[in-house]
C-alpha cells in the first residue's frame, strides 16, 4: 500500500512537470503563429508596394521620385508606415525591392528569455514599361543639317533617319497611312474599318517621351521642338504648284533664315523646292489629300506619372507646355509671297514656323520632376485659344479636316538666361483678328532665337505607335529604330504591327529585314492580317515560325489597308546595356527595289504578357 502511494505522489509531480512544459510549447506555437500571420501581412505589404512603385522604373529609386514614394505609401497604407526598404536591384533596372522589417513582442517564449522576434518580408517586382520606337537619341525624325547648334543624332554616328513624325485629320483615310487618328477608310473591307469608327482610332492620338537626367545642366532649362510644325500643303515631294515654278521660294529673304542672326541667309537650300539630294532634308511632304480643309495639330506635354492612363497624367503648367496649336496653309497658298517680307502677303506666323524648328515647351524639370514626360500629339481638337480646352478629350462633334501633317521633334538644353518669355496660344494678343486654323501662336517671339547648348542627358521616342513618313531616294535602304527591348523582356514575345507599309514611287516590291541588337537576324513569323492588330497570328501566314526575319512584299498593294505582323521569340537569357541609350533596339532595314520611298505608315510595337510581375 505505501509502494502505491510513492507512485501516485510521482505521476501528480510528473503531470505537474509535463503540463508545464505542454503549456509552454503550446504557447511558444501560439507565438510562432503570430510570427507566422505577421509575416504574411509583411508579405502582402511588401508585393503591394513593389508593384504600386515598379512601374515608375526605370528612374532613380530615392525619395521624392514616384517609384520610391508611391512604395512608401502602399506600404504605410497596408499598415506598414515605418520599417520599409526601398531599392532598385542590381544590374536589373526595371526591377524594384521592398522590404518590410517589424519587431514584435513574445508573449509565451518571453518565459524563457526570448522576447523579441524580428520579422523581414521582401518582394522584388519588375515592370516592362511601353515599348519604345523610332530613335535612341535627341531628336525623333530627321534634323537638317547647318545651324550653330550640337547637331541631334550626336550620339550615333552618321545616322540619317529618312522619316519624320506625321498624324492625319479625323476624316483622312486610315488606309493613307496614319491608323490612329483618322476615324474613317476608303473601304470598309480594310483591317479593322467595319466599325465606325474604325478600330484603331485613339482620341488620345500620339504619345512621345522624352526621358530626362537634370545632371549636370545647372542653369539650363529643357526646350523641348518640332520642325515645321505647322501644316503648309506642298505635297508629298513638296512639288506643288503653289511652291513651284513662279511660285518658288528659293532665295526668299526673312528674318527666319538666317540661323539665330548668326549667318548669311540660307533660304536658297532651305526653301527649295522638290525632294531630291541636299532638298530632301527639308520636305516634310504635308499633303491633304481628301481635300476636306487641311488640320490643326494640337501639342500638350505632360508628367509621365500614370503609364496606364497616359491622357491623365498632369500637365506641364508653365507656358506653351500646358497646351499650344499649329494651324494650316492650304494649297492655294502662294508660298513664295507668304515667305517673303518685301511682299504684301507675307505671313510671319508661317515663316516663322515653315520649315523652322519651334519650340512647343520650355521649362525647368526640376519643378516638375516626373524624370519622363510626354508630348501628346492630335489633330482632333479644333481651334481654340484656350489651353483648357487642348488638354481635355476630343472636340465633338469632330474636325472634319483631312490631310497628313508631317514634322520632326526634339530635346535639348538652353541657358535659363537666355530662355524667351514663352507665348502660349492662350495669352496670344492677336487672336481676337484672325483665323485661329491659320495662326501660329507662341514660341520665340524674338530673334535671335537661343541655340541648343547640349543635347545630352535627354532622349526622346515614340511609345507604343508611331505614325511617319518615310522617305528616302532610290537606293538608299535607310535602316529605323523600330522597338527598344529591355533585359526582362527574356522568354516573351516582341510583337511589330506595321500598317498600310510598301509604298514607294517606281518600285516593284520591298524588303523588309529586321536585326536584334546584336546584329544577328531573329526567327520570327509573319502574318498578312484580316483584322484588328490585337489578335496576333489571325490572317494568313505568310511565314511560320522559326523563319529568319526577312519578308519581300509581292507588290505595294499586297498590304495596302492591312496590317503586317511580325512576332520575334524573345531568347532565354536575352540581355543587352540598358544604361546605354544606344543599346537594346531591334532594327528594321527597309529596301526599296527598283523605286524611291514614299510611305505614309503606321508602327507599333507591344510585349506580349504581363507588363508588371512578381519575380521574387
Amino acid at each position: 500500500m505505501g509502494t502505491d502511494r510513492d507512485e501516485r505522489g510521482f505521476v501528480l509531480i510528473y503531470l505537474a512537470l509535463c503540463l508545464t512544459v505542454f503549456m509552454a510549447m503550446a504557447g511558444f506555437a501560439l507565438d510562432v503563429g503570430n510570427w507566422y500571420y505577421v509575416a504574411q501581412r509583411q508579405q502582402k505589404a511588401a508585393d503591394s508596394a513593389a508593384l504600386a512603385g515598379v512601374i515608375y522604373l526605370p528612374q532613380s529609386v530615392t525619395a521624392g521620385n514616384p517609384s520610391y514614394d508611391r512604395a512608401l505609401t502602399a506600404a504605410n497604407e497596408n499598415g506598414y508606415p515605418s520599417g520599409v526598404s526601398v531599392s532598385a536591384v542590381a544590374g536589373n533596372p526595371t526591377q524594384l525591392k521592398v522590404s518590410v522589417t517589424q519587431t514584435v513582442n513574445n508573449t509565451f517564449a518571453a518565459l524563457v528569455g526570448y522576447n523579441t522576434q524580428t520579422i523581414t518580408r521582401s518582394a522584388i517586382a519588375e515592370y516592362e514599361a511601353p515599348v519604345s520606337m523610332g530613335s535612341p537619341d535627341n531628336a525623333f525624325g530627321t534634323e537638317p543639317s547647318g545651324g550653330n547648334e550640337p547637331a541631334s543624332w550626336g550620339a550615333v554616328a552618321a545616322f540619317q533617319p529618312h522619316m519624320w513624325a506625321m498624324l492625319e485629320g479625323p476624316t483622312e483615310y486610315k488606309d493613307n497611312g496614319d491608323a490612329v487618328q483618322p476615324t474613317v477608310c476608303s473601304s470598309s473591307s480594310y483591317d479593322g474599318c467595319s466599325a465606325s469608327p474604325q478600330t484603331n482610332y485613339d482620341p488620345n492620338g500620339y504619345y512621345y517621351r522624352v526621358t530626362v537626367n537634370s545632371s549636370g545642366h545647372a542653369g539650363q532649362v529643357l526646350a523641348i521642338e518640332a520642325f515645321d510644325p505647322t501644316f503648309a500643303d506642298t505635297g508629298q515631294t513638296c512639288s506643288n504648284s503653289n511652291f513651284t515654278g513662279s511660285n518658288a521660294a528659293t532665295g526668299i529673304s526673312n528674318p527666319y533664315t538666317t540661323e539665330n542672326g548668326t549667318k548669311p541667309s540660307d533660304a536658297s537650300t532651305r526653301y527649295n523646292p522638290g525632294a531630291t539630294g541636299s532638298t530632301l532634308q527639308w520636305c516634310t511632304g504635308d499633303s491633304d489629300y481628301r481635300g476636306n480643309g487641311p488640320l490643326t495639330t494640337t501639342f500638350v506635354v505632360r508628367q509621365d506619372l500614370n503609364p496606364f492612363s497616359p491622357a491623365s497624367n498632369p500637365v506641364v503648367g508653365t507656358g506653351g507646355c500646358a497646351g499650344e496649336q499649329f494651324g494650316y496653309w492650304p494649297s492655294s497658298t502662294n508660298m513664295k509671297s507668304a515667305l517673303d517680307q518685301t511682299n504684301g502677303g507675307y505671313s510671319d506666323q508661317l515663316a516663322r514656323s515653315f520649315r523652322q524648328w519651334v519650340p512647343i515647351c520650355v521649362f525647368d524639370p526640376t519643378q516638375y520632376p516626373a524624370g519622363d514626360y510626354l508630348v501628346q500629339i492630335r489633330s482632333n481638337v479644333a481651334p481654340t485659344k484656350f489651353q483648357s480646352t487642348m488638354q481635355g478629350g476630343a472636340t465633338s462633334p469632330l474636325p472634319t479636316t483631312s490631310g497628313s501633317n508631317n514634322f520632326a521633334l526634339r530635346a535639348g538644353w538652353i541657358s535659363s538666361a537666355s530662355a524667351p518669355t514663352f507665348t502660349p496660344y492662350s495669352a496670344n494678343p492677336k487672336y481676337p483678328s484672325v483665323d485661329p486654323g491659320q495662326q501660329y501662336a507662341g514660341g520665340y517671339p524674338t530673334l535671335p532665337r537661343p541655340p541648343l547648348a547640349s543635347n545630352s542627358n535627354v532622349t526622346i521616342a515614340a511609345t507604343q505607335a508611331m505614325g511617319l513618313y518615310a522617305n528616302a531616294p532610290a537606293g538608299t535602304n535607310p535602316n529605323f529604330y523600330m522597338a527598344r527591348v529591355l533585359p526582362g523582356a527574356s522568354g516573351q514575345a516582341l510583337d511589330i504591327s506595321l500598317w498600310d507599309i510598301g509604298d514607294c514611287s517606281g518600285c516593284s516590291n520591298v524588303t523588309l529585314s529586321f536585326l536584334k541588337p546584336d546584329g544577328t537576324t531573329p526567327t520570327c513569323q509573319i502574318t498578312l492580317h484580316q483584322g484588328p492588330t490585337d489578335a496576333p497570328g489571325s490572317g494568313t501566314v505568310l511565314q511560320p515560325a522559326g523563319s529568319a526575319c526577312n519578308y519581300t512584299t509581292v507588290n505595294p498593294a499586297q498590304t495596302n489597308g492591312r496590317w503586317l505582323d511580325i512576332q520575334i521569340a524573345m531568347p532565354t537569357g536575352y540581355t543587352c546595356v540598358q544604361s546605354n541609350p544606344q543599346d537594346c533596339w531591334f532594327t528594321m532595314r527597309y529596301t526599296v527595289n527598283g523605286g524611291a520611298l514614299n510611305d505614309n505608315t503606321t508602327w507599333m510595337a507591344r510585349l506580349l504578357g504581363n507588363p508588371v510581375r512578381l519575380v521574387q
